[in-house]
């Protein structure tokens, strides 16, 4: 509950400063003049230059983030930007930065890291966007010759970033050292607390251990400046569209303010705080109200539109695959104790407490199950009785899905059938058993991770069954050489 009071108090600020600096944005407009910028605007080609320069730097962050995940897991670059962009979309949808943990939890979900490391490496990129951003405000600054609240900016930013980096090198140099202290210190003055808080010690140094080699540390901060390039392009390439010089240091000046300016509690997408700042970067340039209010609303809207409708794909679908997990979670009930499992793991398909998740299978369904297990190590007399125990139990598994999710099933598997069409010339049940073997392990461990995801409940439940069936189990007792029963079909998942 205090947890929760906490919460809400920081979202209520940021609402109250967001409005707060709006009014500080707005109160000297002369609207009349406001509204003739807009008017006057050119959009083309700009803007598209504009948008394009900011949603290429998020396919930088992708590449970024894949690095930094790249010692503890394999990731492909577009699901990492996925990653990337959902995080972006969610902070301008919900307030108090909770796109962080939700890409913190997508990534988590996508590549079984622990979700500290998770948000280590979520916390390690804002880290290193700041160092960045902190450099080319410096480097504009100087060139560009801001002073006053610039220089104030620049110093308490330094302290904030350099105290964090100071934390990341002593856990990247002496890694050891600071998890001993820890330990000790623990075990002297809270000894509960030490087991708990040293595997969450370690999922942070994981998390930061890609820049422990110096050529690696170097080449994300590499990536790092180009991410910012880019981002500087959105301001960049919105200059002449209210005939300002297109001037890179301007739009990397006002960009770091701005940037800097909206890590401060505010409402979702920023609103108030990125107005102001940005505002107050173009008057430090030479532009005048009207027109640095003016830019500023359009290269909101410039990074907010797009940004959140790419993120809203990825969450409808992110969020039915997510969606579908938790409905079926939901069917499961724990086990109360040891008896309770141990009666459950002695039950075998074709007893009466399973034959209330079996249906009448249909044909594809039957071929299917068939071309996923290894009958061929079944004694061919058993083997027909077994297909038909698998299939049904996997048919019933299929229609206890909810009714939306079995409608994506069926189009996620028909496309499949038509696909099996266009390879072969002929429907998949057609097929033989070897051909239909490799079709479906084409789909269930290739590279596509839709097809994947499409797989793994028919792939998984017919195992399960298989391998629980007291056929398979007597054929694995009599090997007298202790091999497991395993086909070609284990053998690719692997």
């Amino acid at each position: 509950m205090l947890h929760e009071n906490k919460k809400s108090l920081f979202v209520a600020i940021g609402f109250v400063l967001s409005l707060l600096f709006l009014f500080l944005a707005m109160r000297k407009l002369e609207w009349n003049q406001v509204v003739s910028s807009l008017e006057n605007a050119n959009l083309i080609p700009w803007i598209a230059f504009s948008v394009g320069s900011y949603l290429f730097g998020h396919i930088l962050r992708g590449i970024r983030t894949h690095l930094l995940v790249s010692k503890d897991a394999s990731v492909g670059i577009w699901t990492t930007t996925q990653v990337v962009v959902l995080g972006y979309a969610v902070n301008n949808i919900l307030p108090a930065r909770m796109g962080e943990f939700a890409r913190a939890g997508m990534l988590t979900e996508r590549t079984g890291i622990t979700y500290t490391q998770s948000l280590t490496i979520t916390f390690l990129e804002r880290l290193l966007d700041g160092v960045v951003m902190v450099a080319l405000l410096a480097l504009a600054a100087l060139f560009v010759g801001a002073d006053g609240f610039v220089k104030e900016s620049i110093f308490f930013a330094t302290l904030v970033f350099g105290a964090a980096s100071v934390a990341v090198l002593v856990l990247l140099v002496a890694p050891g050292l600071v998890t001993s202290m820890i330990s000790r210190t623990l075990q002297v003055i809270r000894p509960s607390w030490h087991d708990p808080a040293i595997r969450y010690l370690m999922s942070i140094i994981n998390g930061v251990s890609y820049l422990k080699s110096p050529v690696q540390a170097l080449l994300a901060l590499f990536l790092s400046l180009l991410v910012w390039l880019c981002e500087g392009g959105l301001f960049l390439f919105m200059l002449p569209v209210f005939g300002l010089e297109l001037n890179y240091l301007n739009a990397i000046l006002v960009m770091s303010l701005t940037n800097l300016g909206i890590m401060i509690p505010s409402a979702p997408g920023f609103i108030g705080a990125f107005h102001f700042f940005c505002m107050q970067g173009l008057l430090l340039v030479g532009a005048n109200q009207a027109t640095a209010i003016s830019f500023a609303t359009l290269v909101h809207l410039a990074f907010y539109i797009p940004i959140t409708l790419w993120g809203v794909v990825i969450m409808l679908w992110y969020g039915i695959e997510l969606g579908s997990i938790v409905k079926l979670s939901q069917k499961a009930k724990p086990l109360k104790n040891l008896e309770q499992f141990d009666q459950i793991s002695n039950e075998r398909l074709g007893t009466s407490s399973v034959t209330t998740v079996l249906d009448t299978p249909s044909l594809f369904t039957t071929k299917l199950a068939e071309a996923i297990c290894p009958f061929d190590r079944i004694p061919s007399e058993k083997r027909e009785e077994l297909l038909n125990n698998v299939a049904s139990f996997l048919q019933g598994q299929i229609n206890s899905i909810p009714r939306r999710y079995i409608v994506l099933f069926t189009i996620g598997m028909t496309g499949f059938r038509t696909f099996s069409w266009m390879r072969y010339g002929r429907p998949f049940c057609a097929l033989s058993v070897e051909r239909r073997t490799r079709w479906v392990n084409a789909w269930a461990y290739g590279p596509i991770g839709l097809t994947r995801q499409l797989f793994r409940l028919v792939r998984a439940t017919s195992l399960l069954a298989f391998y629980e069936a007291s056929e398979t189990l007597a054929t694995l007792d009599s090997d007298s050489k202790g091999k497991p029963v395993l086909s070609s079909t284990y053998e690719v998942g692997q």
